[in-house]
């Protein structure tokens, strides 16, 4: 266990340290976890709990990669390696029951509670990378510069994708307003208008939520 401040615990460099000090605990059968500064000394008794920490990583995986088991990413991790082809080594391997699993798949952890009741704070969700056709209406892990989601403090975030296209002279239309909607009341979306052809190429849809995982 390692308590940080609370605005450290985000950090790339800290991340960075999380995901290699879990490793080698997971290698020794052992758990990490980072607590938040703001979390010790409180009243137990109103203290919430610290939800989804412990995964049980499978050691010997070789054989079991995407067929009954997938790999386990931070949400920035995540965002590097389908977003950006980074060469990054997932955090291990959990068996998921009861789902087809195919190589574009992943888990993340999820931040927040913009997206309850489906996604609650702390929720290990399925991931399927880069989805193809329509995303109206799907529950989707984004990544822009120009975003900054006040559950992950980061430029990506998990919403629900809506967008208004306007067509154009011959078959091309272009995308009006991009909405990323929360499902939880309490947030504002985060909405993108008059979206210039420089943003839809940096505006990347790294994976379209598939299910919760079950732990």
């Amino acid at each position: 266990m390692e308590i940080k401040a609370d605005y450290m615990v985000d950090d790339p460099i800290i991340v960075a340290k999380k995901d290699a000090a879990t490793k080698l605990a997971t290698v020794n059968k052992m758990d990490y976890i980072v607590i938040k500064s703001s979390m010790v000394g409180k009243d137990d008794s109103k203290q919430e709990p610290i939800k989804g920490l412990f995964l049980n990583f499978v050691k010997d995986y070789a054989s079991g990669m995407f067929k009954n088991l997938l790999p386990v990413y931070s949400l920035e991790a995540a965002c590097g390696k389908f977003g950006e082809s980074q060469d990054v080594e997932p955090l291990g391997w959990v068996e998921v029951d009861g789902l087809k699993l195919s190589k574009d798949m992943f888990i993340i952890q999820a931040t927040g509670k913009s997206m309850e009741p489906i996604v609650t704070d702390g929720a290990y969700c399925i991931f399927k990378a880069n989805p193809v056709g329509s995303r109206n209406g799907k529950i989707v892990l984004i990544q822009h510069k120009d975003i900054t989601d006040t559950d992950t403090g980061g430029t990506y975030t998990i919403k629900k994708y809506n967008s208004e296209k306007v067509d154009l002279a011959g078959e091309s239309w272009k995308h009006l307003k991009i909405s990323l909607l929360p499902l939880n009341k309490d947030y504002k979306p985060i909405e993108f208008s008059d979206v210039s052809e420089d943003f839809e190429n940096e505006f990347k849809v790294i994976g379209e939520f598939v299910k919760l995982h079950a732990i």
